[in-house]
């Protein structure tokens, strides 16, 4: 199997229907809320369909490629590419290296991110971030 990760460059039927159920699953998820709120904040909207189009057009949405379908988006910071802001892989895909090859796309060195959000609880997703060398340095704590 391979995957293919690029820009994505506009937002089709699948892909929107990738990024429903990435919401989906964020919004019942221990500290999913709280990221989505970071996530309007940084992008500076409260609407999920700008916040979406804010990074497609600033070149912060990524899309993993498999069997000719997008099975996987990757949010990064728009302009400078420094975190990885969040991560979703489509069921069925999940343990195939889909998330590995999204962050193997940015590369290494100089210009590659240097931190990544993870939520609580989140294992797999800190896991895969250690799988790849990184390691956590920092928690953040809020009252919301």
């Amino acid at each position: 199997m391979t995957v293919v990760v690029s820009a994505v460059t506009s937002v089709d039927a699948a892909t929107k229907a990738l990024i429903d159920s990435a919401l989906a699953g964020l919004s019942v998820q221990r500290g999913g809320p709280g990221l989505l709120r970071d996530l309007k904040s940084l992008l500076k909207t409260d609407d999920v369909e700008v916040l979406v189009d804010t990074l497609v057009e600033r070149g912060g949405l990524r899309g993993a490629f498999a069997d000719g379908l997008i099975q996987g988006i990757m949010a990064i910071e728009p302009d400078s590419e420094r975190t990885i802001l969040a991560i979703y892989v489509a069921p069925a895909w999940r343990r195939r290296g889909v998330a590995s090859a999204m962050i193997a796309s940015l590369g290494q060195g100089a210009g590659a991110p240097v931190d990544a959000w993870a939520l609580p609880g989140d294992r797999a997703m800190k896991s895969l971030y250690e799988k790849m060398g990184w390691r956590a340095r920092r928690l953040t704590m809020s009252a919301e």
